[in-house]
């Protein structure tokens, strides 16, 4: 991959991925937004939906996996994030 707007190559793959692990924390916000429809998700309780918070975790793992596995890393060609770079978008 040549330079692009004087970025290295490393560059360009944070900032590619970073925009979709940003998007599914997104999402995850949403759906947890909107579990009860009359009712607060404080007021039901956190926990009332295990399938939702199991589904939420899974796809959290999941990323981790592509990002930090070296063969995933080279299957899906992603960069390891460091701290600084999770720390725009974090929970």
């Amino acid at each position: 991959m040549e330079r692009w707007h004087n970025l290295s190559k490393e560059e360009v793959l944070k900032a590619l991925e970073s925009g979709p692990y940003g998007l599914s924390k997104e999402q995850a916000g949403e759906r947890l937004n909107k579990y009860g429809r009359n009712e607060s998700l404080f007021r039901l309780g956190l926990f009332t939906n295990r399938w939702l918070l199991g589904g939420i975790g899974l796809a959290v793992l999941l990323q981790l996996t592509i990002i930090y596995t070296p063969l995933l890393q080279d299957f899906f060609y992603t960069v390891p994030l460091g701290w600084d770079d999770w720390g725009g978008w974090s929970w």
